[in-house]
């Protein structure tokens, strides 16, 4: 299991999303504890950075290091 951090503005991402944001988001990061590598890589960014999206209208980027995921940017672009 990676345990998982957030940067303060992602944190403050998380804590502003609507209900079912919030429970799309709670799904994602189970997974990302499971298994932070299959997400997506960025192109043009090392491979350590990643982008997972969640929910019908969600995006997570993360980063991996070190055997933990650090939560960077949470869009959320639904009701």
């Amino acid at each position: 299991m990676y345990p998982i951090e957030y940067g303060w503005a992602a944190r403050a991402q998380a804590d502003s999303l609507p209900p079912a944001g919030k429970r799309a988001l709670a799904e994602v990061i189970t997974q990302l504890r499971r298994d932070p590598w299959q997400g997506h890589d960025i192109p043009g960014y090392p491979p350590e950075f990643h982008t997972s999206s969640f929910g019908e209208w969600g995006l997570v980027v993360y980063l991996i290091h070190e055997r933990r995921v650090l939560v960077l940017d949470i869009i959320w672009a639904g009701p």
